[in-house]
C-alpha cells in the first residue's frame, strides 16, 4: 500500500474554487499509484461549493484509494456535508392526469413536445 501525504495549497492555492483542481488531484494521485492519501487543508481560506462538490465525487467516493482528510475546519465539513446530502437522489418525474392516461415525463423538453404535438381544435 503506498501513502502519500499531500499539501493541498502546496500544489493549487489557499482559495479551492474549482471543479478542475479537485479533477487534477485525483489525476494526480491516481498517476502515482497511491492508495492510501492524507490529504492536508491546514493553510485553505476558502472552498466553494462547486470545488467540494467535484471533490466528493471524484476523491472522497473514489474507491481505488483511501483518504484521510487532515486540518479540515469545522466550515469544510459543514460544506462536505451539505454536498454529501445533495447526491444521489433519484429525479422527480411530472406526473398529470389526462382522462384517466397517466403522462410521466422526465424532463421538461419531454412535456414540452408533448404539449406542442396536442391539437386543441
Amino acid at each position: 500500500m503506498r501513502e502519500k501525504i499531500i499539501d493541498i495549497t502546496e500544489l493549487f492555492s489557499k482559495d479551492l474554487k474549482s471543479r478542475s483542481v479537485a479533477r487534477e488531484l485525483r489525476d494526480m494521485i491516481i498517476n502515482e499509484k497511491s492508495t492510501r492519501v492524507k490529504i492536508n487543508f491546514d493553510s485553505v481560506t476558502f472552498v466553494t461549493r462547486s470545488f467540494m462538490d467535484e471533490f466528493y465525487n471524484v476523491i472522497v467516493t473514489n474507491k481505488n484509494f483511501d483518504i484521510e482528510l487532515i486540518n479540515f475546519s469545522p466550515e469544510m465539513e459543514a460544506m462536505l456535508d451539505a454536498v454529501k446530502s445533495t447526491q444521489h437522489k433519484s429525479k422527480k418525474t411530472t406526473e398529470k392526469k389526462i382522462s384517466g392516461t397517466d403522462l410521466k415525463f422526465s424532463t421538461i423538453s419531454e412535456a414540452n413536445k408533448y404539449l406542442e404535438a396536442l391539437s386543441f381544435l
